[in-house]
């Protein structure tokens, strides 16, 4: 059923009115309440949005262990238009690693302006949302009773779930602030219980039949915080996020130096993620080269200090391999990483070679290559426009070679720029024959020792 209209405010700013608004449900972190019909959730969803005035397209995807959720609930659910993610159980965090990634190559996809609405109130996903509002992203958050003040400091329009999933209004601007200033000025006492009187309380289907609430239980996560749903049992304490107590003796504890640092520690640890999908060593040059040029694409971050931020807060911890200073999460353990310095050319196919001579000696690929400010730079051209089934650790070593082996580039005798690439270029133009492209094509395969397609 449809909730009550009006109230509540966030009005959607001009610029997101018309924008895209991405989804994205912990479902674990909240749970479908009982006596909710799981069929008007999307619409409900939709509806909520509608009334603030975000009038463009909406995505739903959900998150979490499926076979917890009753086979009809999931039915209804996918019927309309949520799309259900299994994340198995029994890996820590699966779940919210899974949401980050996958938020993250959403914001790749759908440059700003765009609105993200997070349904969670777990504060590992803070870090995620300062970062992407400080990329000109709106962000709405759906939460149980209590979340982080971090969470909510990311926020520019707050719901209760229980609200949200009737299609009810969100919070007022002053029971926002409420709720954060009493969950930022102690790390112990409960947040203050803010719903619309009107807004009704649910209970989760697991619950028991003497009437209790719902009881969120830890689904795919080992050690993972219990979340609260609005009337539900599993009410936690709020906390603040690791060593927070030493921001608040540094600076004001606010939400604008709080969301400047939890910003920058997100770039930081999105770019470990990334890193690690690479398989690439997590060595300060590659986490700034990441940052620049990667899919954050921040040229002026400041990441030393977000380095320096993240272990302040023990977000990351160093490790040392030989002489090689490198930086991982507090509880991951180094990845698989490839070297780039090792390898010859005899380690990848004879195509992949005649693909790299044809984007080299072509538009668009040479003047692209030309233009590159890095080695970083450089691989991550050649992923997206030439290689892309490689990993840029992969992608780092072809290019050595192709340097030290092939000699089909030819580098100053430190840094990157000025670059040469001694191939000659194709000239072949839109007036040329056939008969003359392969002439060219093949006068350059003889060069460099490789067959060229026609």
């Amino acid at each position: 059923m449809d909730g009550g209209g009006g109230g509540g405010g966030g009005q959607a700013d001009a610029q997101y009115v018309k924008a895209k608004t991405s989804v994205w449900w912990d479902i674990e972190n909240c749970c479908v309440p009982k006596g909710c019909d799981p069929h008007t959730i999307a619409r409900n969803i939709s509806s909520a949005l509608a009334k603030l005035n975000y009038c463009g397209s909406v995505s739903i995807s959900s998150y979490g262990d499926t076979t917890k959720i009753p086979h009809a609930v999931q039915l209804a659910l996918s019927s309309t238009g949520i799309s259900l993610n299994h994340v198995p159980a029994g890996v820590k965090d699966a779940s919210d690693k899974k949401i980050l990634v996958d938020m993250l190559f959403w914001a790749v996809d759908n440059p700003a302006p765009a609105n993200y609405l997070l349904i969670s109130g777990d504060r590992d996903f803070s870090n995620a949302l300062h970062h992407l509002q400080m990329r000109r992203y709106n962000v709405l958050l759906a939460q149980p009773r209590n979340a982080s003040a971090p969470l909510l400091a990311a926020a520019k329009t707050v719901w209760l779930w229980t609200t949200l999933v009737v299609g009810g209004p969100p919070l007022s601007s002053l029971e926002q602030l409420g709720k954060y200033e009493s969950v930022a000025s102690s790390g112990t006492s409960q947040a203050s219980s803010s719903s619309p009187p009107d807004s009704p309380r649910f209970e989760n289907p697991s619950a028991s039949a003497a009437g209790k609430g719902s009881d969120c239980k830890q689904k795919g996560k080992v050690n993972r915080k219990k979340s609260a749903s609005d009337g539900s049992n599993c009410s936690t304490a709020p906390v603040r996020p690791p060593g927070s107590e030493n921001i608040a003796n540094s600076y004001p504890y606010n939400a604008y130096n709080l969301q400047y640092i939890q910003g920058q520690i997100g770039v930081i640890l999105l770019v470990l993620d990334i890193l690690k999908s690479e398989k690439i060593m997590p060595t300060q040059a590659n986490i700034v080269n990441c940052v620049r040029f990667g899919p954050a694409n921040s040229r002026n971050a400041d990441v030393k200090l977000g380095l320096q931020n993240a272990l302040k807060q023990q977000m990351i911890v160093k490790q040392k391999i030989g002489k090689v200073q490198l930086f991982i999460g507090k509880n991951e353990k180094l990845w698989n990483c490839i070297n780039p310095l090792d390898g010859d050319a005899k380690s990848y196919p004879k195509p992949l070679w005649t693909r790299m001579v044809n984007f080299l000696a072509t538009n668009p690929g040479r003047p692209a290559i030309l233009a590159s400010q890095c080695r970083y730079e450089a691989a991550t051209i050649i992923k997206q426009m030439c290689l892309k089934e490689y990993v840029l650790g992969d992608i780092l070593r072809i290019l050595n070679i192709m340097v030290t082996e092939k000699k089909w580039m030819i580098l100053p005798q430190s840094g990157w720029q000025p670059l040469e690439i001694t191939l000659a270029e194709a000239t072949s133009g839109a007036t040329a024959s056939n008969g003359s492209k392969s002439g060219n094509r093949s006068r350059l395969g003889r060069r460099c020792g490789v067959a060229l397609g026609s």
